[in-house]
């Protein structure tokens, strides 16, 4: 980061494609971390992790951060998970929930009261509200968060194809019967992330969000803005994730003390400008290197700006990778 870079003493950082890939930490975020936490600028993860907020920064130490460099994290399933108990558990109607979570790489827990479907069956005619968490698999009732031991999980694998079709019932069957039709809460919006050198980017929820939204399309009719308020966006580019964690910081405004660090346009830079925060952009280590070229000039910058949404409306800055 240049010195004009640095204007704002409060760092929203996120994690996938800045600090790491998912597997490695990038040597060069790391040295920058260090840099900023030296300077005292104060440092806090932002990300659309479907898991809950502590586990953040322990997954950086065991990568080669120091837990230090960090004042704190939030993440979107951190907000799914107060969500829930704070604005659904709290109204004493009977709730039961399709939990669609992960398997490989670990199951995520939603709050003890919840009533977890315990089949495909149960909740194509019982769910009231869809938490999207992960892609691999739907919780069973009981489904432990073991920190990353799949021997304790209680979980049953679904594919894509599975997942899709779950989600076609459940709607079918809801419109033919005039019932309500479920909420989809969304842990997690990324629709792909990187997966480390060589490899596809991974989906992610928020691709879930789509077909789900298509599904509605497709079986009632809806138009985008009728589809929007069956999902219910818990994280980056909503602006719940960045107030709740301004609401945590004494004297932090989102306007005039912060700057966000991304890689992805959709969630990270609309997100930021959407609470009217700085932004930076990082290129060459995220999602959207394959789509911008080496020198990332205006042009292509501009061509990627536009088929994202941020026309006339580019980021603050714009970084090849997260380095000092």
């Amino acid at each position: 980061m240049k010195e004009e870079e640095k204007m704002k003493k409060v760092i929203f950082l996120d994690q996938f494609g800045v600090l790491h890939d998912g597997k490695v930490a990038y040597a060069e975020a790391i040295e920058c971390c260090e840099r900023l936490y030296r300077e005292r600028y104060e440092i806090y993860i932002i990300s659309n992790s479907s898991r809950r907020r502590d586990s953040v920064i322990r997954k950086l130490e065991r990568m080669g951060f120091r837990g230090e460099f960090f004042a704190g994290a939030m993440t979107s399933g951190e907000v799914c998970h107060r969500y829930i108990e704070n604005e659904l558990l709290t109204t004493m109607k009977p709730l039961k929930f399709l939990h669609l979570n992960w398997g490989e790489r670990g199951a995520v827990q939603l709050p003890d009261e919840c009533d977890i479907c315990s089949s495909v069956e149960d909740a194509v005619k019982n769910c009231t509200h869809i938490v999207a968490s992960g892609c691999e698999s739907m919780s069973m009732p009981g489904t432990h968060k073991g920190k990353y031991n799949k021997d304790v999980q209680n979980i049953k694998m679904m594919t894509h194809d599975e997942i899709k079709s779950a989600l076609r019932e459940i709607v079918e069957l809801r419109a033919k019967d005039g019932e309500p039709i479920p909420k989809m809460l969304l842990a997690n919006p990324d629709y792909v992330t990187v997966n480390g050198k060589g490899k596809d980017d991974e989906i992610m929820p928020g691709t879930i969000s789509l077909w789900y939204k298509e599904i509605l399309k497709q079986c009632m009719n809806l138009n985008d803005d009728e589809r929007d308020e069956y999902v219910i966006k818990l994280g980056k580019p909503a602006r719940v994730i960045y107030e709740t964690l301004e609401n945590e910081i004494e004297g932090c405004s989102l306007e005039e003390d912060v700057i966000c660090v991304g890689d992805s346009l959709e969630h990270d830079i609309l997100g930021a400008q959407a609470v009217k925060a700085s932004s930076i952009f990082i290129v060459h280590t995220g999602i959207h290197a394959k789509e911008i070229d080496d020198l990332f000039d205006d042009d292509s910058l501009e061509t990627v700006y536009r088929k994202y949404g941020l026309h006339g409306k580019p980021p603050s800055f714009v970084l090849s990778n997260f380095v000092y």
